[in-house]
């Protein structure tokens, strides 16, 4: 779980999880790499970039405002 103001993958960078895996950031999350979650994915934030690649068995995404330009998988 990650929890704070921010949050930004790069687009070589890679995001896993064995479990669920919870961003939450007040302000805005950028996803641009690669994010796996043998669980659940979830991101809760005000704004969502994703320009990556996102798999988890449930994908779960809760933002207000929301860009996306790559696929979710589950």
């Amino acid at each position: 779980m990650f929890k704070g103001e921010r949050f930004e993958t790069l687009a070589g960078g890679q995001l896993q999880s064995e479990g669920n895996m919870l961003l939450q950031a007040n302000n805005s999350v950028t996803l641009s790499g690669t994010q796996a979650a043998k669980g659940a994915f979830t991101v809760n934030t005000d704004s969502l970039t994703h320009r990556g690649n996102t798999k988890g068995i449930a994908v779960t995404i809760g933002a207000k405002t929301a860009r996306h330009q790559r696929k979710y998988s589950g």
